[in-house]
């Protein structure tokens, strides 16, 4: 009798034991499919396969391209900290809460321990030659890194797509994709024109002597437009040039990036520039700008390129532009620009 009530206790602690394991293998297994339900991976635009939250709540920008790209998504108010060069003091206007945001990549460089002060979920950086020391700093700290690369007007929206898929707002970006989409198809429809027939188009950059080669975002605008840019051969970013050049190539217009030394006065008062067909028919403009410059690799930039193929072909392409700029600022900047606004940038 004894040794058989032994054997039930036996029995008893085995299916005990037995019980309890199963127990605690079935909460690992609710433990790991909620740990991996809290994260997920992405690929972002260095090749880079990462881990972020299945939510993301607070992120860091290191990267103007990206921060406008953030707001275009509407995806502003998980902003922690921000990094804006000349567009800043409009950003501020535009949302007020930036104003007093830290930020954490200055003329000093780059600030990790402010970065990690700020405890983001992601961070959002830009791939590419210039940014790989930061890029490196972040990863050995352990910094959750997304890197975009906006540099044509494709990557634009494939870098807008990835931070709308970030930030879990998808439909936001598609938005801004299908508006591009559209405005394009607009352009291309009415610029059927044959090659030796187009507008050949001469950008000054920092100054009127230098020029955007054909790897840079400016000549992608330019061929957007429907234009052919000059200096299209010529490749490795921003290339100085001679007047002699530029004679050579006699460009129909010349259009001056706003953050040039050099004005469209500048260009059509020079002598040495007279004998070129822009500046003989008075067609030098200047690209607008009003967060950020009309020519760089932002959002906006869609609107430098309606802009300039309004002005390469007037008698083809009909853009309103005062009425185009108040909807993308209301679609994609829930603000308000005013006519006067729109009449001193357009000027």
């Amino acid at each position: 009798m004894k040794n058989k009530k032994l054997k039930i206790l036996a029995l008893v602690a085995i299916v005990a034991v037995v019980a309890s394991i199963g127990v605690w293998y079935v909460s690992q297994e609710r433990l790991e499919t909620t740990q991996k339900a809290e994260t997920r991976m992405i690929t972002d635009m260095a090749g880079r396969t990462v881990e972020i939250p299945a939510t993301v709540e607070r992120i860091v920008s290191v990267n103007p391209m990206a921060t406008q790209a953030v707001f275009v998504v509407h995806g502003q108010d998980k902003l922690v900290g921000i990094t804006l060069k000349m567009g800043r003091k409009k950003m501020e206007e535009i949302y007020p809460k930036i104003k007093n945001m830290p930020a954490p990549m200055g003329p000093e460089g780059l600030n990790i321990e402010e970065i990690l002060s700020l405890k983001p979920d992601v961070v959002l950086s830009k791939a590419g030659t210039k940014w790989t020391g930061y890029n490196k700093k972040m990863e050995e700290a352990g910094i959750p890194l997304v890197c975009i690369y906006p540099e044509s007007p494709e990557l634009l929206a494939e870098s807008v797509r990835l931070i709308g898929d970030v930030l879990g707002k998808e439909k936001e970006a598609e938005d801004f994709a299908s508006f591009y989409d559209k405005k394009m198809e607009y352009i291309r429809s009415n610029t059927q024109i044959p090659e030796d027939e187009k507008m050949k188009v001469y950008v000054a950059v920092p100054d009127k002597l230098t020029t955007a080669g054909g790897d840079w975002y400016q000549s992608y605008l330019i061929e957007d437009a429907g234009g052919i840019n000059v200096a299209g051969s010529l490749m490795g970013g921003w290339k100085t040039v001679s007047i002699e050049q530029i004679l050579r190539w006699n460009p129909d217009v010349i259009v001056v990036v706003s953050y040039c030394s050099d004005s469209v006065d500048d260009i059509l008062s020079n002598p040495r520039w007279q004998q070129i067909n822009a500046v003989k028919n008075c067609r030098v403009y200047r690209i607008p700008r009003y967060i950020e410059a009309w020519d760089m690799p932002v959002p906006e930039s869609i609107l430098g390129t309606m802009w300039l193929s309004n002005k390469l072909y007037p008698e083809e392409v009909h853009f309103n532009m005062a009425e185009e700029m108040k909807t993308f600022y209301s679609k994609f900047y829930n603000y308000t620009i005013t006519d006067e606004e729109i009449a001193q940038i357009l000027r």
